[in-house]
């Protein structure tokens, strides 16, 4: 595994906590960001009673609160001398009925499922590759709610290293096909 340092939100579940999971298992130091500071912390102790060769390190974070996410992707970054990989997986449904829209939930669910995965992939965005994603996100691109990672080169953060599109609520990149 080529990743020794990642930051992945949304970690207290899901595809979030099963990402942070896996690259624990594979060696790396995960930063863990999530609201729910239990389920971190379960996390981090069932990845060291797995015996993982890398370590969890929670992040009680709320993506919603975008300086706050910057700190904590900056903290992540200076203690671990430069991340490898960064997920953007936090997001929420909130299905409201199609005659009566609730504008503040419409808000929330923009808020942290579109505006604060551009915050966490704007960490990587100033190193990457000229032309090889769009910035920002174009509208006409197709909307996921799947996986959004970037990864990083190590300590030198000159750019992106691998091929991403960023869309409004995605950026796919080969690791999110594994």
């Amino acid at each position: 595994m080529g990743f020794k340092n990642a930051f992945i939100t949304g970690a207290s579940s899901g595809l979030g906590r099963g990402l942070s999971l896996h690259y624990a298992r594979a060696g790396a130091t995960v930063y863990a960001a999530a609201r729910r500071r239990a389920e971190l912390e379960s996390l981090a102790a069932e990845a060291a009673a797995a015996g993982a060769a890398g370590r969890v390190v929670p992040l009680v974070l709320d993506v919603a609160d975008a300086e706050a996410q910057v700190a904590a992707i900056g903290r992540a970054e200076e203690e671990s001398g430069g991340l490898d990989l960064v997920i953007a997986n936090a997001g929420v449904l909130a299905p409201t009925p199609g005659r009566i829209i609730d504008w503040a939930q419409v808000k929330r669910v923009l808020d942290i499922n579109v505006s604060a995965a551009c915050v966490t992939l704007q960490h990587c965005r100033p190193w990457s590759r000229a032309g090889e994603a769009p910035w920002p996100p174009s509208p006409a691109s197709p909307p996921s709610g799947a996986c959004r990672a970037a990864p990083l080169t190590r300590r030198a953060r000159p750019r992106c290293t691998s091929s991403w599109r960023a869309c409004a609520s995605i950026c796919a990149t080969p690791e999110c096909a594994r």
